[in-house]
């Protein structure tokens, strides 16, 4: 009886090893495993290129509910966020400018078109005498006419 008991436990015992054994390497891989996929993000992150010019895009430029926050808690500042953030100024910029550009060149058509309304008005009262010239000269007849007397 005491040599089944003294099995029984040797093979307890060794079980128990057995088990230590395979958690040890259980963690082990785990620790390899975290290791190779750590490795294999920093890959992919830095194989990434983002195309801003992509139509999918344009809403991010052109719409202000799509516009991305750096102040939000959820806010990740990798690569792409910041080619977008960069993008999204050059955009807004050229918009700005061309908007400029645009609205000058509006101004100036108005500006010659209101300059060749003058000069029509400037050349209609010269060459037909003007209101206040024919007022004038009736006013100065008027004088001459009574210092004759």
């Amino acid at each position: 009886m005491h040599k089944l008991q003294k099995d029984y436990e040797s093979k307890r015992d060794g079980q128990k090893k057995k088990q230590k054994q395979k958690k040890k390497r259980e963690k082990s891989e785990s620790e390899k495993t975290k290791k190779n996929r750590k490795q294999k993000n920093t890959d992919d992150d830095n194989s990434f290129k983002l195309d801003v010019k992509d139509s999918r895009f344009s809403s991010l430029y052109n719409n202000s509910e799509y516009s991305i926050d750096p102040t939000n808690p959820n806010f990740k500042n990798t690569q792409g966020s910041a080619d977008l953030l960069t993008a999204r100024h050059k955009h807004y910029a050229e918009s700005k400018s061309a908007h400029q550009k645009q609205s000058q060149i509006q101004d100036g058509i108005k500006n010659n078109a209101a300059k060749k309304k003058s000069r029509k008005r400037k050349k209609a009262s010269v060459g037909s005498g003007g209101s206040q010239d024919v007022g004038l000269r009736a006013l100065i007849g008027k004088f001459k006419a009574n210092s004759r007397k």
